[in-house]
């Protein structure tokens, strides 16, 4: 596998009720708008208690839809997250 410092945005998303997943945005080159990891290049593990800060921009649901589940690798998924209005 090569090296991606992109990966963990490659590899998030969100779905809303009706199903529809939302991936990051990408820019005129096709590189995700999001952190870019160098840690994560080959693998998406923490240790226990490690932390990481990370954020990526995605498209923005319909006005109706309140809340969303997120799921990011390796993890369970965060389901019913509200969204700010």
């Amino acid at each position: 596998m090569g090296m991606d410092s992109y990966r963990f945005a490659k590899d998030v998303y969100f779905l809303d009720p009706s199903g529809k997943k939302y991936v990051p945005l990408k820019d005129e080159q096709g590189t995700p708008i999001a952190a870019k990891h160098d840690q994560f290049a080959f693998s998406l593990s923490l240790a226990a208690r490690q932390t990481v800060t990370t954020w990526a921009k995605f498209p923005a649901p319909p006005g109706e839809v309140e809340k969303v589940n997120v799921y990011l690798p390796g993890a369970p998924p965060f389901e019913d997250i509200a969204l700010a209005k």
